[in-house]
């Protein structure tokens, strides 16, 4: 593990990094239990890449980060459609209860004592 001094103080060295590289490519391909034949292939290829490697900034992190806004305003959408359909669930089931309750206790006090759910006398 390297210190913070020892970041700090790191001066760039094209030959070290790409040592680095080689070394770490060598314990990627050792993890993943790659094949003699597979590591050689992978070797071929590394040695048509020319140097110096040309690392550039990209910009995927930054629109990525941008997108933020936009998965929140959609889960903020989405969050209060689910919320009205549940509410508009429980509220058709409490005034469809009301209703039907009402229905009974006017069938019973106009004397239709028979009630079967629809208003109905039976005998």
């Amino acid at each position: 593990m390297r210190t913070s001094d020892a970041i700090l103080s790191w001066q760039p060295n094209e030959v070290d990094l790409y040592n680095k590289r080689q070394l770490w490519l060598k314990s990627v391909w050792q993890d993943l239990e790659l094949p003699k034949s597979e590591i050689e292939f992978w070797q071929e290829r590394e040695i048509q890449i020319k140097m110096p490697y040309v690392y550039q900034h990209h910009e995927a992190y930054r629109i990525l980060t941008s997108y933020y806004q936009t998965v929140g305003v959609f889960v903020l959408m989405y969050g209060n459609i689910v919320f009205v359909v549940i509410v508009t669930s429980i509220f058709v089931m409490v005034l469809s209860e009301l209703l039907h309750s009402n229905i009974a206790t006017l069938a019973v006090s106009t004397g239709l004592y028979g009630y079967d759910g629809c208003c109905t006398r039976t005998v």
